[in-house]
């Protein structure tokens, strides 16, 4: 879904769905409802119900590299996080921000960490890009959790340009369901991720069954990198190494 953002001092960033924006502008509390509040419901409750189940899981996520999740209803869909005062990846580097290769290995290690530790949960964040990563006093966070469980695949399908494969094959995707590979999603648009910051080019989904990779990775300039995104850029999802073998290959690289 896109979302609405509301700042809330400097502590609260309050979230909405597009078009149900009402429910923070024009919501008024009546014992425990609201026309407004019912209308929206009426109107959205299948999209509300989605949007609290996954809310629910997200919130139990615990780890200094994923955005905190502090609130949300369990009637309307209203998230609240922790405030991203730096902005978003993408915001820095619209304003010119450069990252050296230790600064992108850094953001990397910590943010393969975070997926480590998701997958660990079957959890999947299914939409990592420059506008997902969010930075908190200065630390790296992964935010707009997509989130792909046993319970909601299949509803995922990227963002254009940072999508993996399976996100545009559907025969790839229901193989890599059957085989338990659909956390490899993450791993590829990681290694997009990190082949942006570095080279300036990511690889969408579908580009990647018709181009050469290998001319690509040449622009890194680090061979062992270059391997390593190479394993993580695979077309099929059980090929990708798994998020603990990347943060263990990405921590070698800073030796």
């Amino acid at each position: 879904a896109q979302w609405t953002v509301y700042k809330c001092g400097d502590v609260f960033a309050i979230k909405v769905p597009k078009g149900l924006e009402s429910i923070v502008e024009k919501y008024e509390v009546l014992g425990h409802s609201s026309i407004v509040g019912v209308e929206i419901m009426d109107r959205s409750r299948n999209r509300i119900k989605d949007i609290i189940e996954s809310a629910k899981i997200i919130s139990d996520l615990k780890h200094p590299h994923i955005l905190k999740l502090i609130a949300y209803s369990t009637d309307l869909p209203i998230l609240i996080y922790e405030y991203a005062s730096h902005g978003t990846l993408n915001y820095q580097i619209v304003n010119g921000r450069k990252f050296s290769f230790k600064e992108v290995i850094m953001l990397a290690i910590q943010l393969a960490d975070a997926l480590r530790y998701m997958h660990n949960l079957n959890c999947v964040h299914g939409d990592i890009k420059p506008g997902n990563i969010f930075f908190v006093d200065g630390i790296a966070k992964l935010g707009d959790i997509a989130l792909l469980t046993k319970a909601f695949f299949g509803e995922v399908k990227g963002t254009l340009g940072w999508r993996a494969p399976e996100q545009v094959n559907e025969k790839l995707y229901s193989e890599s369901v059957y085989k338990g590979y659909v956390n490899r999603i993450d791993i590829y648009q990681l290694a997009n991720l990190i082949l942006y910051l570095i080279t300036g080019k990511n690889i969408d989904g579908e580009e990647r069954f018709i181009i050469e990779v290998d001319k690509i990775l040449k622009r890194v300039g680090n061979k062992e990198l270059e391997m390593l995104l190479k394993e993580m850029l695979e077309i099929e999802p059980w090929k990708r190494p798994g998020a603990d073998e990347v943060v263990k290959k990405l921590l070698l690289l800073l030796k």
